[in-house]
């Protein structure tokens, strides 16, 4: 079944016991849609034709530099930065129940148009609640999979590195991932999930790789690079 909202209200714990214990899916009424648009539309306007109004995080920058007005080039760009400080995580896992829980309470902030988002950002919160588990972190996932590809192998096949070379392969097979990450913190591009795994495989082979290798084998000195060449 599927659970429709049109308003903030719907989100009650009827609403919540279907979708986050019995992973019903959610669907927003397109009426709530058209009115999510025109919300941000009107948003819009207001930033673009009052230079006076002060809202935090949109025409100021945030924490320490909130008193700082923002230009529209800096308005700009200051919304593509990710605040990926402000999304770090801790600890184990919540439950996938508690999760889904989480992504349906934000709901509640984008129906009735109250946090001028776009009917993109609250279609695609509603998507996540389609009976599949909630996603996890596209990089980890990347990095799971090939440390447990690497880890057999290397049991096999690894040999000792110096410790010199083995710093140079982590530092070549983390390019990838770090390169990603920057692109996205500068706000230069939005890589896909796939694209985030993908990224991280290299560094997540190795990692394994070497640790599998130094426990097999112990650390090597520096000068015993000359004896891998």
């Amino acid at each position: 079944m599927t659970v429709t909202l049109t308003k903030r209200a719907d989100i009650d714990l009827n609403a919540f016991l279907r979708v986050a214990w019995r992973k019903e899916d959610v669907r927003i009424d397109p009426a709530a849609l058209a009115l999510i648009e025109r919300c941000r539309a009107s948003f819009l306007r207001l930033i673009e034709t009052d230079p006076t109004v002060v809202i935090y995080g949109v025409t100021t920058a945030m924490g320490e530099l909130a008193s700082t007005r923002l230009a529209r080039e800096e308005r700009d760009r200051h919304a593509r930065i990710k605040a990926f400080a402000a999304a770090t995580s801790f600890g184990e896992p919540f439950p996938d129940r508690v999760v889904r829980g989480f992504a349906l309470a934000r709901l509640a902030n984008f129906l009735e148009g109250h946090a001028a988002t776009t009917p993109r950002i609250a279609l695609a919160v509603a998507d996540m609640l389609d009976g599949r588990p909630m996603p996890v972190c596209a990089r980890c996932t990347g990095l799971y999979l090939s440390a447990a590809l690497a880890g057999p192998l290397a049991l096999l096949f690894a040999t000792g590195l110096s410790s010199r070379r083995a710093r140079v392969v982590a530092a070549i097979a983390a390019v990838p991932t770090l390169l990603t990450w920057s692109l996205e913190f500068a706000g230069l591009a939005h890589p896909s999930n796939v694209g985030r795994a993908a990224a991280a495989l290299p560094l997540g082979f190795v990692a394994a790789w070497l640790v599998v290798s130094t426990l097999q084998h112990g650390r090597r000195p520096v000068n015993a690079r000359r004896q891998d060449s």
